[in-house]
């Protein structure tokens, strides 16, 4: 794969945004080259990695845009014998890019490393390593292909090789997510935690540069930025009715924010989050999902 970006697809609607989306569709455009992997191939991956049986709204709903009669005919082919599924094969007429904080969500939480690598936000959409390294942080890459990633020594030590051996052997994309979930991006954002605590202690031996000024103003950033991490775990926002405006203002959002990036230990969590009325199921999804503890929160 050479690029990926997301989008909107499939309505009448001019020029849609993720707020004024009218009768589009959420949409990924994969650019490859067919010399290393096929169209048939991407199929196969399109299928393993979603639910095309249950129906949805159509914002969210399966479907696949082709750009010619071939693509067409292989969809088609490949959605045979798997029983009575809900995707749509149609023609693709234009595809609107999504806004820049959609592209590459999972690199973005990692400006470190954009940083380092010189990828300005507007080329998250057509950099091929900017598409690699967003599949690598979010888990679906094997070792092998992280280590032929073209980048530096100080970028390899952000994608640790060394952690990967107990994944063994290239993996379902499925499999090697649910891995990485469970152990590799804690382990990836241990590394930048650690790596910012190191910078801090030689900034302070240093000539210090914070600046203490008074305070006048402050303006809200837009929701998007609020709660970062917590707005990752869609389905407790789902589950706890929460608002996007709630993220401004909630205490319970603070305190499962700071769970879920690590700024909190997991003994700590039922402590802070007891005196909320949550359900089990909220609690336990809680814990299972507190990364190793970043000692530089």
């Amino acid at each position: 794969v050479l690029r990926t970006r997301v989008g909107y697809a499939g309505g009448s609607k001019y020029n849609p945004t993720y707020y004024r989306l009218g009768d589009h569709t959420e949409t990924v455009e994969v650019s490859y080259d067919p010399n290393e992997i096929s169209y048939v191939q991407l199929l196969d991956i399109f299928w393993k990695n979603h639910d095309y049986v249950t129906a949805r709204r159509r914002q969210y709903m399966s479907v696949i845009f082709v750009q010619d009669q071939e693509q067409w005919k292989l969809a088609k082919e490949s959605s045979s014998g798997k029983g009575n599924i809900t995707t749509l094969i149609l023609p693709l007429e234009v595809f609107w890019d999504a806004e820049g904080y959609h592209q590459k969500y999972y690199l973005q939480g990692h400006p470190w490393l954009l940083s380092t690598l010189n990828i300005p936000s507007d080329q998250l959409m057509n950099s091929t390593l900017a598409a690699r390294l967003n599949a690598a942080v979010s888990g679906y890459s094997t070792r092998e292909q992280i280590l032929k990633l073209p980048v530096s020594d100080e970028t390899e030590r952000f994608l640790p090789p060394s952690e990967w051996d107990d994944f063994g052997a290239p993996m379902p994309c499925s499999e090697l997510s649910a891995a990485f979930s469970e152990h590799g991006l804690a382990i990836v954002e241990d590394l930048l935690m650690l790596k910012l605590a190191e910078e801090s202690k030689l900034q302070r031996k240093n000539n210090v540069t914070t600046q203490i000024l008074p305070f006048e103003k402050f303006w809200n950033a837009e929701f998007y930025h609020q709660k970062y991490i917590l707005q990752r775990h869609a389905w407790i926002l789902t589950t706890l009715n929460m608002e996007p405006e709630e993220l401004y203002t909630s205490t319970l959002a603070a305190r499962l924010n700071g769970a879920l990036c690590g700024c909190i230990t997991p003994s700590e969590v039922d402590t802070l989050i007891s005196p909320f009325e949550l359900s089990e199921k909220v609690k336990q999804y809680v814990l299972r999902n507190v990364p190793s503890y970043n000692i530089a929160c």
